[in-house]
């Protein structure tokens, strides 16, 4: 049992907790092209790098309550970083999961959002489809997982788009996120 929880500790850990180390930066496209909201202009731009979160006991991310369907959760983790095409950032998240199997940790809601610095508070919140972290031979949860675009406020209230990431959780307070994706807003 105590196995367990430190496992589902690290995997929320992993998730929440996207904090810059060494990010690898790739310049970023800018497109323009037409929107369909408000007939308006959109930018698209081209959204990677790589996020290392962090436990963090000073934010408490909303994420509702899982609890009765049989998930857990080890609290709110932070990243500060930065990401081609959107600058500098921090990113909140709380992840609830559950375990199916001895090697497999399912993670089934995640509440996150991203805040660019240069978006003058600006947030753009993040929908991320539920997946399976498993562990290779070094012991480290490691998984692929989509995350949408799901609106935001400010310039990105109609934020679109998705990115793909790679999750390496090492179960110990922290994991990092490679992700490479699309964003127009």
């Amino acid at each position: 049992m105590k196995k367990r929880y430190l496992l589902v500790l690290c995997v929320a850990v992993i998730f929440a907790s996207c904090n810059k180390t060494e990010d690898v930066l790739i310049p970023a496209t800018v497109n323009n092209t037409e929107s369909a909201v408000l007939n308006k202009k959109s930018k698209v731009i081209e959204v990677e790098g790589t996020l290392t979160y962090k436990k963090s006991s000073a934010d408490n991310v909303s994420c509702g309550d899982h609890w009765s369907e049989g998930y857990i959760t080890d609290g709110s983790y932070l990243a500060t970083g930065e990401l081609e095409g959107l600058g500098d950032l921090t990113s909140q998240s709380k992840a609830w999961v559950n375990f199916p199997s001895n090697s497999t940790i399912h993670v089934g809601y995640v509440c996150s959002s991203f805040k660019p610095k240069k978006g003058n508070g600006d947030e753009i919140y993040l929908e991320t489809e539920a997946y399976n972290l498993s562990f290779n031979s070094y012991g480290v949860a490691v998984g692929k997982c989509k995350v949408n675009f799901a609106g935001g406020t400010g310039k990105y209230q109609y934020a679109t788009g998705s990115f793909k990431g790679k999750v390496e959780n090492p179960l110990n307070g922290s994991f990092t996120i490679k992700l490479e994706g699309e964003l127009s807003y």
